[in-house]
């Protein structure tokens, strides 16, 4: 599979960045898996304009870049450490997670609604964190209504 980084890049990446700690521990094997899994995540958004040659395979470069962005390499890694740390797209969004219940002294609240839109904006596009989100967001087409996620 094409990928936006490698395996040692991500190697790099990790030596100057906080955090990591699952990417550094998996093997060679488990992190391509990992970048294979994190493409395909990032693949699955709709970007504004449109990619720089028809015969690309990943969306990346698009019109007027003459290379894929720094942004998508790092949320590849990013999103790849999340799945090697066990991350799970689907259980972010599930209706129900923890906001408040009392058990004597202790009081958790859960969103009861079932409406994404109570979740942060990185769990409401499908990412599994602000920076990740951040990166992205910008080359996100716009619309009145959030892009979800294809599963």
């Amino acid at each position: 599979m094409t990928n936006y980084g490698t395996v040692d890049g991500g190697d790099n990446y990790f030596l100057n960045t906080l955090g990591g700690e699952a990417w550094t521990a998996a093997t060679d094997s488990q992190k391509q898996q990992a970048l294979n899994d994190a493409t395909t995540l990032i693949e699955q958004y709709s970007y504004k304009g449109e990619k720089a040659e028809d015969s690309q395979l990943l969306a990346f470069p698009r019109n007027g870049m003459d290379a894929v962005p720094q942004d998508v390499i790092y949320s590849e890694y990013e999103i790849a450490d999340r799945y090697l740390d066990g991350w799970d797209p689907d259980a972010d969004i599930t209706p129900g997670n923890v906001r408040r219940r009392k058990m004597g002294p202790i009081e958790t609240e859960y969103v009861t609604s079932g409406k994404v839109e109570n979740l942060p904006l990185h769990l409401q596009w499908g990412l599994p964190t602000r920076k990740v989100f951040n990166w992205l967001y910008p080359y996100f087409v716009q619309q009145s209504d959030h892009l979800k996620r294809v599963s």
